[in-house]
């Protein structure tokens, strides 16, 4: 009879712990397959709305590569810099295609930013890497004094706050602003604006984009739009803080300028680089950083001409912004992880 009972409270024990680990199973189970449907739809949706954003920006990267290494030939060509150059005039065709090509890349990421709920970029790495790469470009029009700064560092005081003369700072507002113009005309590679602040920079990209009816989503502007909206004094005022920077451009009066340019160039051939990888795991960024350009493809951002390049008054260094561009990025890069 002991024996028995043994039994039975065994068999009921056995029964309690099958019922159990059956309950786990099933929720477990559940969980799985509500992770697996979230993840097919997730990955549905990722590959739906955020793989067109990344084949635009392709595009638009290659453009706007190319348009900053024209920059180089025309000024090699003496095409800038000049009192009649192609840029001393920013109403012309040559002035507002230039500002154009080269921002609507950085429209991709504010779309991106628009629809970043809807994406879970976890489940690509290579999406998830290709976006913070994208997002520290965004920042760059903004880092002029961070690049100023990088060895070999560039004198530069466009607020003259005594940074270059200390004696500057000293003046009154009415002073500050008859100097300012005047050091502006004699040294502009000093004391001339070659950045924009975050927050102009965000709200004159955030006017290159409009909802589309016709696609019933966002999307950047044509070009032709863009020509048709700076007829708008509202519009074109904003966009005075971007062509202002571009009025009358040289890389050698506007060294810092120059560096902000080719340090996207340099993120933009990295970005190009990782479209390679679209089914397969990226390389380390380090390394796509150390192989983003080599001696040749330098060369074509040498904006020094003939007589320049033998004249001893031009002690200029083509390959000192690729170095100076490869050391922010690195840093940059680093506070990504």
């Amino acid at each position: 009879m002991a024996t028995g009972v043994i039994s039975a409270i065994f068999a009921r024990v056995n029964n309690e712990k099958m019922k159990r680990l059956e309950n786990e199973l099933e929720t477990r189970k559940a969980e799985e397959d509500a992770r697996r449907d979230y993840e097919y739809e997730a990955k549905k949706r990722l590959y739906q709305e955020y793989e067109p954003l990344m084949f635009q920006l392709q595009g638009l990267s290659t453009i706007a590569l190319r348009r900053i290494r024209n920059l180089a030939r025309d000024a090699r060509v003496g095409h800038l810099g000049s009192v009649d150059g192609w840029l001393s005039d920013m109403t012309s065709y040559y002035a507002i295609n230039n500002v154009y090509k080269i921002l609507t890349p950085f429209c991709v990421f504010r779309l991106m930013q628009r629809r970043l709920t809807s994406f879970d970029l976890r489940l690509n790495p290579n999406f998830n890497t290709q976006y913070l790469l994208l997002k520290q470009l965004y920042d760059i029009f903004s880092k002029d004094f961070d690049l100023a700064d990088i060895d070999p560092k560039l004198p530069y005081d466009p607020h003259l706050q005594g940074r270059i003369d200390t004696s500057l700072s000293k003046l009154t507002d009415e002073e500050r602003t008859i100097k300012s113009r005047e050091l502006r005309t004699e040294s502009p590679e000093e004391y001339r604006q070659q950045g924009i602040v975050w927050s102009r920079f965000d709200h004159l990209i955030e006017n290159l984009i409009e909802y589309d009816e016709h696609a019933g989503t966002y999307g950047i502007i044509s070009f032709g739009q863009f020509e048709k909206k700076l007829e708008i004094e509202e519009f074109s005022d904003l966009f005075d803080y971007i062509f202002y920077i571009f009025d009358n451009f040289h890389p050698a009066t506007r060294p810092i300028t120059w560096r902000i340019l080719i340090v996207q160039v340099i993120m933009y051939k990295i970005l190009l680089e990782t479209f390679r990888y679209c089914s397969e795991s990226l390389p380390p960024i380090a390394s796509l950083i150390s192989n983003s350009d080599s001696q040749e493809f330098r060369e074509k951002f040498d904006w020094r001409n003939e007589e320049e390049k033998k004249s001893e008054l031009t002690k200029y260094d083509y390959e000192e912004p690729f170095k100076v561009a490869q050391i922010y990025i690195q840093n940059a890069v680093s506070e990504m992880y």
